[in-house]
C-alpha cells in the first residue's frame, strides 16, 4: 500500500518521525495496534475501518470487562512466576549458605 502511494520505508520513517527499523517491524508484524495504524492511515490516506473490513480483527470488540479479566490473568501469571523465582532463589541460598555473604 505504501509503495502504491509512492512511499518507501525511508520516506515513511522520515514523515512519521520514527526509525526505519520501526517501520520495517510494523510492516512485518503479525498484528499492529490501532494507534500505530492511525499514523499510517493519515499519511497514506486510507480509512482504518476499510482496512479491517473482512478481517476478524475489524469485527472483534473487546469490552472493558474482558480486558479487565485479561489483565487479571496476566497479573496472576506474573505473581506465580515471581513466587517461583523467589522459591528458586531461596533454595539456592539454602544450598549455598555462604554465597550470600560473598555478595
Amino acid at each position: 500500500m505504501a509503495a502504491a502511494k509512492g512511499f518507501n520505508i525511508k520516506q515513511l520513517s522520515e514523515r512519521l518521525d520514527i526509525t526505519r527499523v520501526a517501520v520495517e517491524r510494523n510492516f512485518k508484524a503479525e498484528s499492529i495496534s490501532r494507534k500505530v495504524l492511525m499514523k499510517y492511515a493519515s499519511l497514506l490516506d486510507f480509512d482504518i475501518d476499510e482496512f479491517y473490513e473482512g478481517t476478524n480483527e475489524g469485527s472483534a470488540i473487546i469490552t472493558n470487562e474482558q480486558n479487565d479479566s485479561i489483565v487479571i490473568e496476566l497479573y496472576k501469571k506474573l505473581l506465580k512466576e515471581k513466587d517461583e523465582r523467589i522459591k528458586l532463589l531461596e533454595s539456592q541460598v539454602r544450598f549455598f549458605p555462604n554465597a550470600a555473604q560473598l555478595v
